[in-house]
């Protein structure tokens, strides 16, 4: 386990991220501490999909803008950030800033969604296998919507084929029939 200490929301989980990362910091890094240069420093070589929030699309995005850094999106103009990418990144932007914009939750509300998903390690040609991992991952839910006394009004399973698409397990659900071969899509 490893301790973020940051004076916004943002600061801290990307605190947290050095605290995992470096390990001088023994598991634990409080950004308060830094001076203003070490604080640039240390957003400068921290790229910007480690920012909570900005996954690969908006780095993406973000890079055709010229931001790489986290140092880069805190110091970037302001009206062109919001103008391209909304308010949200804006309060993201600010967090940087260590301008508190996310709130932080006490209690966390109660969920109204609840997902749990795996990959396998290997392709599964079993139907028994893919039924005992729903099974497991099944049970997660329910174990995740009894601890907030919840009931569920509606259970999907997923299943989706290798990213080559030659096996679908799905189908096997759905018929109880063995698996068969998809034609593959250039």
């Amino acid at each position: 386990m490893c301790v973020g200490i940051g004076p916004t929301k943002t600061l801290a989980k990307l605190a947290n991220h050095v605290a995992k990362k470096h390990p001088r910091s023994l598991g634990v890094f409080n950004y308060n501490v830094l001076t203003s240069e070490q604080k640039t420093q240390l957003l400068a070589h921290i790229p910007v999909e480690e920012v909570w929030g900005v996954g690969y699309k908006l780095t993406q995005k973000l890079a055709r803008h010229g931001v790489h850094s986290v140092q880069d999106l805190r110091m970037a103009l302001v009206p062109t950030l919001r103008a391209a990418f909304g308010v949200v990144m804006e309060k993201t932007q600010r967090e940087l800033q260590e301008v508190p914009c996310i709130g932080l939750q006490e209690i966390q509300p109660d969920r109204q969604q609840i997902i749990s998903s795996r990959s396998f390690g290997s392709m599964v040609t079993e139907l028994l296998v893919l039924r005992d991992a729903l099974s497991t991952f099944v049970a997660n839910a329910c174990t995740k919507l009894r601890a907030q006394n919840s009931q569920a009004a509606v259970i999907q399973v997923f299943c989706r084929p290798t990213a080559s698409g030659k096996t679908c397990l799905s189908t096997c659900l759905a018929r109880r029939c063995h698996c068969r071969t998809l034609p593959t899509t250039a």
